[in-house]
């Protein structure tokens, strides 16, 4: 992996910025920064960096603000701000001119950020901010020290940006679903009556590490119905994480639900499906054929030009024709972040691109069985493309 490898379409976003009436943009939530600089560390644990976690530096200073400036024109030269604590690893992003700052040192991120901005000769530029996440003080201050600059808000420019993958996106999404699905493929394998389920979340992130990947920052495994009696549990349960729940053990005839969220090079995996210990009883295969054929009427709505709305419209119908009502949501895209825009739901009206990843999520609950269905997508010209293999069906131990 090219550790300065540019993970967005710098084409795009000059259109998205032109089309806006920028000049600049000035990334300020972790997330944003991290997709603009490729530095993926300060929002997932990348060994032995420990970035993501850290508000309060080793310095003392009470914040840990990064900022990225790129400008319209490609001729002028893209900055950052960071702590001067963490400068040292900045030199795996592409963005070359890194900017310390410091309280402690009296060297102000407002400093470096006005600095930077009057060096590229932009003390009047139009520069786009995220007006949701970047720091009070910090706005009022560049606006004080640079009157003649025009701060618009730009939050869905990001959106819009990472919306569409790149190809260096993709092959991080591919990837990560692929390693998740080596950890489905082990539990298979290991699965068996008498099992706890920490012993189970032992095995997953054995798996992750393995493949170099942090431990994933999500899993549920989630025994929700036994034909045999003792199960009848929501998808949701507060005490999913105590001491309790995790030496609970499976049980022949458990249907277990099952969701990863596993991360590699910054980028995610909601991946989710049902999983039965031993054969899984009439009742439960007849309830989740109609999971699988709400899929199957998702997949076939996810087109270029059509409405995410519109998608949703079509799933939420079928459901309600077979008597689940009162769907919220049908899935998000993903990417860094587990949930990102747009979402699969009745007021987004977004046009659906080639190169968007779409995660068809199905959970609803189906004669009195909870159930779980969801992985990514890319669209392409044809359509919603799996980023897995892995079977959809209710995968069953003893029969691999």
């Amino acid at each position: 992996m090219n550790e300065k490898e540019i993970l967005f379409d710098h084409s795009r976003l000059t259109t998205l910025m032109d089309k806006g009436g920028l000049d600049l943009i000035l990334a300020s939530r972790r997330q944003n920064v991290a997709y603009l600089s490729g530095m993926t560390e300060i929002i997932y644990w990348e060994y032995p960096n420990v970035t993501h976690i850290l508000e309060i530096q080793e310095d003392g200073c009470e914040s840990a603000d990064y900022f990225v400036g790129i400008a319209k024109n490609d001729s002028i030269t893209p900055f950052a701000v960071v702590h001067q604590s963490r400068v040292y690893s900045w030199q795996n992003s592409w963005i070359s001119d890194v900017q310390p700052w410091c309280n402690g040192l009296k060297l102000k991120a407002t400093d470096m950020i006005v600095e930077s901005i009057t060096k590229r000769g932009l003390t009047e530029a139009t520069i786009g901010i995220e007006m949701n996440h970047i720091p009070s003080n910090h706005l009022a201050e560049l606006k004080e020290r640079l009157p003649k600059v025009k701060f618009k808000v730009a939050d869905t420019i990001f959106w819009k940006m990472r919306m569409v993958k790149t190809k260096t996106e993709l092959f991080r999404q591919r990837k990560a679903y692929e390693i998740a699905e080596n950890i489905y493929t082990e539990l298979m394998k290991e699965l068996h009556d008498g099992m706890t389920v920490s012993k189970v979340r032992e095995l997953e992130m054995a798996v992750a590490i393995k493949f170099n990947c942090p431990p994933l920052h999500f899993g549920y495994v989630k025994p929700v119905y036994n034909p045999y009696g003792g199960i009848v549990s929501p998808y949701f349960n507060y005490q999913d994480n105590t001491e309790v729940h995790n030496q609970t053990r499976l049980r022949q005839g458990d249907l277990i639900l099952s969701d990863i969220g596993l991360v590699f090079c910054g980028y995610t995996t909601d991946f989710g499906r049902m999983i039965s210990i031993g054969k899984a009883d009439a009742k439960t295969k007849n309830a989740y054929q109609i999971i699988l054929e709400a899929r199957k009427v998702l997949e076939d709505a996810v087109r270029p030009g059509r409405k995410i709305s519109e998608v949703y419209t079509s799933g939420a119908k079928y459901l309600a024709e077979h008597g689940i009502h009162n769907i919220p949501y049908l899935g998000h895209s993903i990417g860094m972040e587990c949930h990102e825009l747009p979402s699969i739901v009745e007021h987004d009206h977004t046009v659906i691109e080639g190169g968007m990843t779409l995660v068809l999520e199905l959970c609803p609950e189906v004669d009195g069985i909870w159930f779980l269905l969801e992985n990514a997508g890319v669209v392409t010209g044809d359509g919603w493309q799996s980023l897995t293999e892995l079977t959809v069906d209710i995968m069953e131990t003893g029969t691999q």
